[in-house]
Parts: C-alpha cells; sequence; structure tokens
C-alpha cells in the first residue's frame, strides 16, 4: 500500500529537520551556499524518506534541494526566536503589506 500524500509531505519535513540538526551541529552557517560544502550533506539525504525516486541522473540534485530547504527552514526559525512575538514567519508578512495565501 502505498503512502497517501500527507505522509510523504511528513516524511519530506522530517529528513528536512534531520538534515537542518545535522548542518546545526557541523556549525554550517544557514547562509551556506558552497555546493561542495553541502554536497556532503545531499549524500547523507533519504530520498526514499521524502517520497523522491532514488533513480536517475539528477538524484544527486534532489537530495541537493532538500539540504537548501533545510537551510531556507533553519533561517526560518531563526527568524522566530529572534523575533520572540510568537508570530510564525509567514504570519510576519503582513505585517510588512507581503500577505502569502
Amino acid at each position: 500500500m502505498a503512502p497517501d500524500s500527507h505522509g510523504l509531505d511528513d516524511g519530506l519535513n522530517r529528513e528536512v529537520e534531520r538534515i537542518a540538526n545535522m548542518l546545526l551541529h557541523d556549525g554550517i552557517s544557514a547562509d551556506e551556499q558552497d555546493a561542495d560544502k553541502l554536497g556532503a550533506y545531499a549524500d547523507k539525504v533519504d530520498l526514499k524518506a521524502c517520497g523522491i525516486p532514488e533513480t536517475g541522473e539528477n538524484a544527486h540534485e534532489k537530495a541537493l534541494a532538500v539540504v537548501y530547504e533545510a537551510l531556507l527552514y533553519r533561517k526560518m526559525r531563526m527568524s522566530d526566536q529572534r523575533n520572540g512575538d510568537g508570530k510564525d514567519i509567514l504570519d510576519r508578512g503582513s505585517d510588512f503589506g507581503a500577505g502569502f495565501s
């Protein structure tokens, strides 16, 4: 039985959080853009857990996209912690007229 899309989203979210924690533990900046440095983390991404096919010539690029998503996740978490107002980053967009739908 194949998991539903909600289950796949959960798997991707768990993998993004796992990679984000690795990056944080290793002292990698949330602003890091060096593909060579981030490539080591792409090799640790479990594409199957994310619901992404592991085969194909662009599997590494898909894994690298998960790593970049983990960096974005860290930035959003850091922003929430710095502001300390309990607002989610998407809610904060309406504070300056850039609401998200």
